[in-house]
């Protein structure tokens, strides 16, 4: 590795097509952990869901009758003269993008059906109902009639909200983890808090999403959170289950008593503390050398385990009420940065797991703007100038945003005091430049997720092993 000092590097955050280079990884680098990319994880998450046979017969709706009207001059022209904006079309491996195709469905429904039964569309599909974009494709009366059908389905409106409602916890810890902010001790609560959503979440019988008898929700509930629970422990690394122990926002929760949790602490805080073997054929002034590294190692890790008794009894210098009233609007690194000076060691710790991201958005967005940068007629431009050029490129764009919207800090605030009913969701569209991101509670209700609870909702103890266990007992939620 080129950089001056490697021990500074704590995770890599990879493709989960790639996890059998991890081990690998950490065997060459031992101090760093390995683990996947967590927006990729979620992606995951929702094409699992969507090949449920609910979702899967509502995606083929939406295909088709998107499909005839975008592939088509005559309905796409008069689509665009009913309707004040176009169908969002999802891209082929970002799965999060189907909940904003149905989205966009849903609210352009109207001018959908406008569209379909618009005298022009009708004389079109007449005068071509044979016309076959290719030998083997449908022809295109039989496109008009099966879109008709679909877009004129009495249930289509309150299936595509009732998908949005069961998809958008899942969106939104998606759009958290994709954040170019320190979430990665963030992500263990969030997944907790979809979860419990998607327990609360029950069709309304005055408006159910399909025929009586069609699909059973409490079979499809239960296949849902099988399918999160799945993708939870598929994303866990130890960095998460290290941050969320010791974020200050969760510092009344009892993870210290789940064995995964304390296990991830050990070993990221060994790895914290890593010490290189010892050289082949050592002198005996080496091998004292090296024994004394091992001691002040074992050392350093007893004294951070030890401090983390005082840090959650909340004694000593944690006793001090100030700190945690501070703590409320400061990113979990910043409070360890300022207050940890008690507990060097426990401070290292928790400065390099709740500083960490949880998704490697930010490179691949920087690799964008360098293939933006070095293209086929700027080939032989030196590495130095690319990164420059990518390097103001990149940055250019922050510059904007913080202009346009003003100067706000990178923190990610606790919930405390914010209103029920907040508008959340600017903070989590790609599209669109909201708020900046103010914490990663996530909560949903039939039109949109919420941001609620109080102090006392999060006295729960939200372990993975409780969970699947059936020892907790969820805060009170928003019904659907």
């Amino acid at each position: 590795m080129s950089l001056p000092d490697p021990r500074k590097i704590v995770q890599v955050l990879m493709d989960n097509a790639t996890r059998g280079s991890w081990p690998i990884i950490e065997d060459a680098c031992p101090w760093v952990a390995a683990g996947p990319c967590e927006p990729h994880v979620s992606s995951l998450e929702v094409k699992d869901m969507l090949a449920l046979p609910f979702f899967k017969e509502l995606t083929k709706k939406v295909h088709c009758v998107r499909k005839f009207i975008l592939h088509h001059q005559t309905p796409l022209a008069v689509f665009r003269e009913v309707s004040d904006g176009m169908l969002t079309t999802p891209a082929g491996t970002r799965m999060g993008t189907m909940f904003y195709a149905f989205e966009s469905f849903l609210k352009h429904l109207d001018a959908i059906t406008q569209t379909l039964v618009s005298l022009k569309v009708v004389q079109y599909v007449r005068g071509n109902s044979s016309q076959k974009a290719t030998p083997d494709s449908q022809a295109l009366g039989d496109q008009y009639k099966e879109a008709k059908e679909f877009a004129t389905d009495p249930f289509l409106a309150s299936a595509l909200e009732f998908a949005l409602c069961v998809l958008r916890p899942v969106i939104l810890l998606l759009r958290l983890s994709d954040s170019d902010k320190a979430t990665a001790s963030k992500i263990q609560y969030a997944k907790y808090e979809v979860q419990e959503n998607l327990k609360s979440i029950q069709p309304d019988p005055e408006n159910m999403p399909w025929s009586d008898g069609e699909y059973d929700w409490s079979t499809m509930q239960q296949e849902i959170i099988s399918i999160h629970r799945y993708r939870w422990d598929y994303g866990y690394t130890i960095v998460q289950g290290t941050g969320y122990l010791l974020d200050p926002e969760f510092v009344d929760m009892d993870q210290h008593q789940d064995a995964e949790t304390m296990a991830s602490f050990r070993a990221f805080t060994a790895k914290t503390f890593y010490v290189d073997q010892l050289v082949e054929n050592p002198t005996p002034e080496q091998k004292a050398a090296h024994e004394q590294l091992v001691a002040e190692s074992l050392r350093k890790q007893a004294a951070a385990a030890a401090s983390l008794l005082d840090y959650k009894l909340k004694r000593g210098t944690w006793a001090v009420p100030a700190i945690w009233e501070g703590a409320k609007t400061m990113a979990a690194a910043d409070f360890w940065f300022l207050n940890g000076s008690g507990d060097k060691e426990l401070q290292l710790v928790a400065m390099r797991s709740t500083g960490q991201v949880s998704g490697m958005g930010s490179s691949e967005r920087a690799h964008k703007v360098m293939n933006f940068v070095e293209t086929k007629l700027r080939n032989r431009m030196l590495w130095s100038n690319v990164e420059a050029w990518t390097y103001i490129q990149h940055n250019s764009h922050q510059v904007d945003k913080r202009e346009k919207l003003g100067h706000e800090a990178l923190n990610i605030a606790w919930s405390e005091g914010v209103e029920e009913n907040s508008e959340w969701e600017d903070a989590w569209h790609p599209e669109e430049e909201g708020e900046m991101v103010k914490t990663a509670r996530i909560a949903s209700s039939a039109a949109r997720a919420q941001c609620i609870g109080s102090a006392a909702d999060r006295r729960i103890i939200p372990t993975r092993s409780a969970v699947r266990e059936g020892r907790l007992t969820a805060p009170d939620r928003l019904e659907i």
